[in-house]
């Protein structure tokens, strides 16, 4: 489970092997053999990775699907728009391009309103 969750994180946060590896103060074939499941982090590795990614110890075990830390629960407290906001982290860069287009366009009519 944690190779699957370690490398989908890195990959949203758009980080190499090499790049987490400098993060966590590591080789670039640790974090490989992790991905790859030839070897796991130790407990304390855990925290440095889940800490470098920005994600949950739990989510990179496998004991919680909320992948996130608490820093956007601070910002956002409505849990439904919470949940949209951890589904909107992990959209593709062309889906985020057409919500900035619509904010934008909803932001122009507010201000037409007014």
């Amino acid at each position: 489970m944690i190779s699957e969750r370690l490398k989908h994180a890195r990959k949203i946060r758009k980080l190499t092997q090499d790049d987490l590896a400098k993060l966590v103060n590591t080789s670039k074939a640790t974090i490989s053999n992790y991905e790859n499941k030839y070897s796991s982090p130790s407990a304390d590795m855990i925290v440095l990775l889940a800490d470098a990614l920005n994600v949950t110890t739990d989510y990179l075990l496998g004991k919680s699907d909320v992948m996130y830390s608490e820093q956007i629960n601070k910002l956002v407290e409505d849990k439904e728009l919470n949940s949209w906001l951890y589904d909107l982290i992990e959209n593709k860069p062309a889906d985020l391009k057409k919500l900035k287009e619509l904010m934008n366009f909803m932001q122009n009519m507010s201000d037409n309103d007014k």
